[in-house]
């Protein structure tokens, strides 16, 4: 089939150099005597700076490369001493054929918007060393129930003409899993517990207490262990946009009754003394892709 398809391309240089050259039988005697003896004596005493020398010497390189190519074309169909097709006849048979695609003559440029852009997703965990963290850690609630955790993203670098967009990002937290609470007659035993995740807007200077900007919240059975995800995309989408300031997110537990639990009693949290990660620490998942710069969305995060 990829021959067929060039058929009409060979057919034309093949036209070219039957136009351009004498009768085949004339052919093959002009290329016998340009081989003898005789031709090369005579190009070898002829005066190598001659202008006419090299044009007729260009000539006859000419006339044996076409020869040469009209020599092959014809071993390579089985054309030697037929008649050949005409270059209507051969467009009208490979027309008939199916499932062929003739190319078209003009080229049409790549779309920037069928670049293929592949969607790669990272992992965070929590920072451990919150010693140079002091003046942050002033500005969080004194609350002995909530759980702090900070980050310390870096963000890829995007190629020239791109930019990086954030799809999502989803941070996972372990639920622990605590005894169901003794059943009582007429009423099932529930251990219903509400996890809220909110971002908590540090700034690298005073102490004054930070703002706080829920971001998601979700009812679990906290009797049963597990994962948990919350979606933080609002945050890390700021953070992308000014990623000199604190990233810090705040996890609080509350009971059906909104009585404020221990995080840290329900969840997973993670355990810096222990070398490596911590098994079942929360784990902050970010999925980000590089896109056009035109395609990029304007909307900045307002919360």
């Amino acid at each position: 089939m990829q021959i067929i398809r060039h058929i009409p391309v060979l057919l034309s240089l093949f036209t070219l150099c039957l136009t351009d050259l004498t009768p085949r039988d004339s052919m093959s005697d002009l290329q016998r005597s340009l081989n003898t003896p005789e031709a090369h004596r005579v190009h070898r005493a002829s005066d190598s700076g001659n202008v006419a020398s090299r044009v007729l010497l260009a000539n006859r390189q000419k006339q044996m490369r076409k020869i040469d190519i009209r020599n092959h074309i014809e071993d390579s169909f089985n054309w030697k001493d037929k008649s050949m097709p005409r270059g209507d006849q051969v467009k009208d048979k490979v027309s008939q054929l199916p499932g062929l695609i003739f190319p078209i003559s003009t080229t049409v440029a790549p779309s920037p918007m069928s670049i293929d852009y592949t969607e790669r997703v990272q992992s965070f965990f929590p920072e451990c060393n919150y010693k140079h963290k002091t003046r942050l850690i002033l500005q969080a609630p004194e609350d002995p129930n909530i759980d702090i955790h900070f980050f310390k993203i870096k963000f890829p670098s995007a190629r020239a003409g791109s930019q990086l967009s954030i799809n999502a990002a989803k941070l996972r937290i372990y639920k622990i899993g605590a005894a169901r609470p003794t059943p009582r007659p007429n009423c099932p035993p529930e251990n219903k517990i509400r996890i809220t995740v909110s971002w908590l807007k540090l700034r690298n200077s005073g102490i004054r207490p930070a703002e706080q900007v829920m971001l998601d919240s979700v009812m679990v059975d906290g009797s049963i262990a597990g994962w948990t995800t919350l979606d933080v995309t609002g945050a890390v989408r700021s953070w992308y946009q000014h990623q000199h300031m604190p990233m810090a997110l705040m996890i609080e537990v509350e009971d059906i009754s909104k009585r404020d639990l221990n995080a840290k009693q329900f969840l997973q949290t993670i355990k810096c003394k222990i070398v490596g990660a911590t098994p079942s620490a929360p784990l902050l998942h970010l999925t980000w892709e590089e896109v056009p710069q035109f395609q990029v969305s304007t909307w900045t995060c307002n919360l």
